[in-house]
């Protein structure tokens, strides 16, 4: 499993944050109006509190300079899905209402491509389990590599879309598409920054969210709001390492699992998980029914030993079977004195 780091600067692929609250719901008018920035950006968001019609100045600010992006690549009513950028296997864009127009559930799969055999497998569970539901369960790929190459082989053949990989999330100077390596000796142009997605200004890790509210309160979803990068959504869902699986559930926008353990989408357990998530319902924690499941052998004897020790407490020596068999094997063993002692060979 890949471990990611704690949050460096900007334009960081660091995925994980160093500690926070727990992850946020998306439900429409719930919480409060989150925090602001110091200066200009925090009376851009008290205007946003007063009315959502204000609230849209701070969300086209960054880009008023640019053309806005196509509407359907932004508009949609859900808070989170909204502020997505996804794009297909191709590098096309994903209309969101029409993409997620049947789903019941969506999931979050951060994953890298350089885990080694883990990793297919955890890929191919999931591809299984969503070729399953093509329709009601939506996978979204969020790539935490730092070669472009390796997102692209993560998303080719899926049956799942991604959020888009020039958002700010990769150094400039890391491996490339082209083939180009950041090490080196390198030009000035190797070392800029490369163009962002549709030229939009996209939240980074650590970045207050100034547009939170009004993603809550427009519910016709046609404002537009400045997008998550990668590593702002890995941030804000306190994820910490990859491969992973967080599962949302668009009609309440709320998180219902996160960590979703491999065995949950496997054949055994896949029907039931599938039965409480498109309900609304988190697939379970791991209990003594999952621990059995990884280790019958460790379990079994934890299970007699338990036992043994219950017997002896209330039963007394004449339940101690272990020290019973001590004494039987004595004789065949030649071992003599206190049962209890050990013997040892003198050099």
């Amino acid at each position: 499993m890949a471990t990611l780091d704690t949050p460096t600067p900007k334009r960081s692929v660091s995925f994980g944050p160093n500690s926070g609250p727990a992850p946020p719901s998306f439900a429409s008018g719930s919480g409060t109006a989150p925090a602001t920035p110091a200066g200009a950006g925090a009376s851009a968001s008290s205007s946003a509190a007063a009315s959502p019609g204000a609230a849209l100045k701070p969300a086209l600010k960054a880009t008023a300079h640019l053309p806005l992006p196509p509407a359907a690549q932004y508009a949609h009513a859900d808070p989170l899905l909204r502020r997505l950028r996804l794009v297909d296997a191709a590098g096309a864009p994903v209309d969101l209402r029409a993409h997620f127009r049947d789903a019941k559930v969506v999931a979050f799969y951060f994953s890298s491509q350089w885990a080694g055999q883990p990793l297919r497998e955890y890929t191919q569970t999931i591809t299984e389990f969503c070729r399953a539901h093509p329709h009601e369960f939506k996978v979204v790929y969020v790539s935490v590599d730092v070669d472009e190459r390796w997102y692209k082989a993560g998303v080719q053949g899926k049956p799942w879309v991604s959020m888009a990989w020039n958002d700010g999330s990769s150094l400039p100077g890391q491996e490339r598409d082209d083939g180009r390596s950041g090490t080196g000796v390198s030009s000035a142009d190797d070392d800029a920054p490369p163009a962002l997605y549709n030229n939009e200004d996209f939240l980074l890790a650590g970045e207050a969210d100034i547009d939170e509210f009004l993603s809550r309160s427009d519910t016709t979803g046609t404002a537009y709001l400045r997008p998550f990068s990668r590593v702002h959504l890995a941030s804000k869902l306190n994820i910490l390492a990859a491969p992973t699986l967080a599962v949302y559930y668009p009609k309440e926008s709320r998180f219902l699992d996160w960590n979703v353990r491999i065995a949950r989408l496997k054949d055994g357990e896949r029907e039931e998980t599938w039965r409480r998530w498109s309900n609304g319902e988190g697939a379970g924690s791991f209990g003594v029914r999952d621990f059995f499941k990884q280790a019958p052998g460790t379990t079994a004897l934890l299970v007699i030993a338990m036992l043994m020790w219950a017997a002896v407490l209330f039963g007394g020596d004449d339940y101690n079977f272990v020290k019973f068999a001590i004494e039987q094997a004595q004789p065949l063993l030649g071992w003599k004195g206190d049962p209890a002692a050990v013997p040892h060979a003198e050099l």
